[in-house]
């Protein structure tokens, strides 16, 4: 168990918004079916929000 001093916060945290644009490039003969994204924290605690037609929470 970590004692944690007083005066001390519990979380040391961060807010990051990432926008990824995309648009569909099809009419050129390419078409994408799947994207994904990998993301690496120095933190204890993270949590992604991922819009879509529901959205998408995780925590890792």
């Amino acid at each position: 168990m970590t004692v944690i001093p007083n005066g001390e916060s519990l979380f040391h945290f961060i807010v990051v918004f990432e926008n990824y644009p995309f648009e569909s490039i099809e009419p050129y003969g390419v078409r994408i079916l799947y994207i994904a994204s990998h993301v690496e924290t120095n933190y204890d605690l993270t949590l992604v929000a991922v819009p879509g037609d529901t959205l998408d929470l995780r925590i890792t």
